[in-house]
């Protein structure tokens, strides 16, 4: 009969074969060799871009179509933001077609392949311009809320 052994430190670990040279000791340090060995990914391809994807399609959106009207059912989302659920996974999910289709409409948008080089080279979404340019060219107004209302009835 065999006992299992296990390892006092990562060092004794390894010798057991418990542990590889690709395992990270610290947690400190797991952000930092995940960001190395996704930049090595993509030093590693000329694009990191399909041309296709593969999509859940109708049993995707069956499963979102069971989850929202659960949560509906609960009295956690109302209908309008089930509906707009529904419209959310019907685009993610790839439409009404069956698991594992590739579709490239996705993948159609010019803006797209930039977004994504941005996002894996900076580690940060790229956004949209114009839209940062509008909400700090218009400032923004202040309405009362409703405290200022249960305030101002308290006076009277």
């Amino acid at each position: 009969m065999m006992l299992a052994a296990t390892g006092k430190r990562a060092p004794h670990a390894r010798e057991l074969g418990s542990l590889t040279h690709c395992d990270v000791m610290h947690a400190d340090e797991l952000l930092h060799v995940a960001k190395v060995q996704a930049g090595a990914l993509t030093d590693r391809s000329p694009s990191p871009i399909a041309e296709t994807l593969p999509v859940l399609g109708r049993a995707g959106i069956n499963n979102f179509e069971a989850a929202m009207s659960n949560t509906n059912a609960g009295g956690f989302i109302s209908e309008h933001d089930q509906r707009i659920g529904l419209a959310i996974a019907r685009a993610l999910c790839g439409g009404e077609v069956d698991t594992g289709t590739r579709v490239d409409e996705l993948l159609k948008n010019p803006l797209l392949p930039t977004r994504i080089r941005h996002a894996l080279a900076t580690g940060k979404p790229l956004r949209n311009q114009h839209a940062t340019n509008r909400s700090l060219s218009r400032p923004r107004q202040s309405r009362p809320n409703a405290s200022h209302i249960v305030d101002s009835a308290r006076i009277r």
